[in-house]
């Protein structure tokens, strides 16, 4: 999330240049009220993490076996029809040694002679983070159907939610105002100008991290999933709360 400074270039933006950042005098007349503003929005990112796994009896073909279902996935995935944008990585490949199935047992050591290999298993992932978010169903089933059958949906989300975080500081300093006149004309009081704005959440040192995304040449996304998987996503949505002291004459 963004600090004060942004948030009050927010309400700059609706109030023109109110002193905010000024120490109130001990005795002048106040109202603080605390401002409550939302704002929500399409989400327009996915973001999908699968396992890969690779067997053989040396360690080079379990590699081999890896590399190919590796390759496949990331075709089909970045591949994948109705994608605008997206981001593959992997993880760190792990290579080890497959035991017999009586070294489970507590009574065998790994170590010892008893204990057979009888294989080798590479393991890897993939992370995919793409657009449009409703494409989320589909990759999952296409990752899937080629050889990564736990993928996994992990979130959609608003890649870059500074718009949604203005207008919610907006709305939270607009319903500020809102109370604190309605406060004012109880009181027979005439409601001046903004004093002092603070953000409790700045406060807590909130942060957002916006995902880079590289467009997926045209060409190459004609892929479809055998089986459509339709997600609905709900709204991305933004709560913003700010306390505000008006000043009152």
């Amino acid at each position: 999330m963004k600090s004060i400074a942004v948030l009050a270039v927010a309400v700059l933006a609706i109030m023109g240049p109110p002193a905010i950042a000024q120490d109130v005098p001990s005795s002048a007349r106040t109202i603080v009220v605390s401002g409550v503003g939302r704002a929500e929005a399409a989400p327009d990112t996915f973001r999908v993490e699968a396992g890969l796994l690779g067997r053989g009896p040396s360690q080079d073909e379990a590699i081999g076996e890896l590399v190919r279902l590796q390759a496949r996935v990331t075709e089909a995935l970045t591949g994948l029809n109705g994608l605008t944008a997206s981001d593959l990585t992997t993880g760190l490949p792990d290579v080890r040694a497959v035991y017999a199935p009586d070294c489970q047992s507590a009574r065998y050591n790994q170590a010892s002679p008893d204990c057979a290999i009888v294989g080798y298993a590479a393991t890897s992932s993939l992370t995919l983070i793409a657009q449009p978010a409703v494409r989320g169903g589909d990759a999952v089933s296409i990752a899937a159907q080629n050889g990564a059958p736990n993928a996994r949906l992990v979130s959609v989300y608003l890649a870059d939610d500074q718009a949604l975080r203005e207008r919610s500081a907006r709305a939270a300093f607009e319903d500020a105002r809102r109370q604190a006149q309605a406060i004012a004309a109880a009181s027979g009081q005439t409601l001046g100008a903004p004093l002092r704005i603070t953000d409790p959440q700045a406060a807590a040192g909130e942060s957002t991290v916006v995902d880079y995304l590289a467009t997926v040449p045209a060409l190459s996304n004609a892929r479809v999933a055998n089986t459509p998987i339709v997600i609905v996503p709900g709204p991305s949505r933004v709560e913003r709360r700010l306390t505000v002291v008006f000043g009152v004459q």
